[in-house]
């Protein structure tokens, strides 16, 4: 148990001290042309990382906020959520 504990905080530190973190690089996209505006991938997003657009009502994703859970995409019933890794 001490071993573990010690190799848990070992890797909290070394984690801790790094400057800046680097993001996965997965988030969700919107196909434009399939997406009905449902709406259901907004209510899906557990960070906040969708909006509907009031005037094209067409989902959008905020990169910034994503996380690349994918429940967005899983609450689509259209398809036109996909995850993408980002480079």
């Amino acid at each position: 148990a001490m071993a573990q504990a010690y190799g848990a905080a070992v890797r909290a530190v070394a984690l801790l001290s790094k400057g800046e973190l680097e993001a996965a690089g997965i988030t969700a996209t919107v196909n434009a042309r399939t997406c009905t505006g449902c709406g259901l991938c907004v209510a899906a997003c557990p960070y906040g990382a969708r909006q509907l657009d009031e005037d094209t009502r067409v989902a959008a994703v905020i990169d910034v906020l994503c996380q690349g859970c994918g429940a967005c995409c899983a609450a689509c019933p259209s398809g036109a959520c996909k995850m993408l890794t980002r480079a």
